[in-house]
């Protein structure tokens, strides 16, 4: 995909990584699988390790660090508690990677070092997957905006000027974000979120989008 690049929590070398997820996400798009499929096999391939919040991995060594304090231990687990409530998730994915940064909270807040370990490897290896699937949601919107453009412009009004785009939620689209703004607001007098095509936002108007 023209102008795709990764960010750096690619694993080993960047490009290597990047030249795998391009190759990757375009012969699941040229096969017309879906997002699901993409991410499973990013997954599989290591492309993005899972990197926890520091706040998360800090609170062991925290906890050790207050000698038995009892009230600024409760007050690193409460801390970290208002952290996990205040995380937007409102996807299975997203909720699945908050459910397992809470069970490393509880693991740290019973001091049981071997549960620390074994919750801690099992965040990891979620947010590594949110983390692909972050990539193939996005990825796949970028290779849908190119084919829907070059169908615009093909068309017979494209070359007149009279081309306009509306931008519309899905169904499944319950938490205000970019996408309700773009789809809401009436900037040019043509309705709620209809855009001469050359003014329209690009798709897509955030990651996971």
């Amino acid at each position: 995909i023209e102008g795709f690049t990764l960010s750096d929590r690619l694993r080993d070398s960047a490009r290597t990584a990047e030249k795998i997820a391009r190759d990757t996400i375009n012969q699941h798009i040229a096969a017309k699988t879906t997002v699901r499929r993409i991410a499973d096999d990013l997954t599989r391939q290591n492309i993005s390790r899972g990197d926890l919040p520091k706040w998360l991995t800090e609170m062991e060594t925290a906890i050790k660090e207050a000698a038995g304090g009892t009230s600024k231990t409760r007050r690193i687990i409460k801390n970290a508690r208002e952290k996990l409530s205040d995380l937007s998730m409102p996807d299975q994915p997203m909720s699945r990677l908050r459910n397992a940064y809470s069970k490393v909270v509880d693991a740290v807040e019973s001091q049981d070092s071997v549960a620390i370990s074994k919750k801690l490897d099992l965040a990891i290896k979620q947010k590594a997957i949110v983390n692909n699937e972050r990539i193939a949601v996005t990825e796949s919107s970028n290779a849908y905006t190119m084919a829907f453009d070059r169908q615009i412009q093909e068309h017979p009004d494209f070359e007149s000027g009279h081309a306009y785009v509306k931008s519309t939620l899905s169904a499944r689209h319950s938490v205000p974000d970019e996408c309700t703004y773009h789809a809401q607001v009436d900037l040019y007098g043509l309705g709620a979120g209809v855009y001469p095509y050359s003014e329209a936002p690009r798709i897509p108007y955030h990651p996971r989008c």
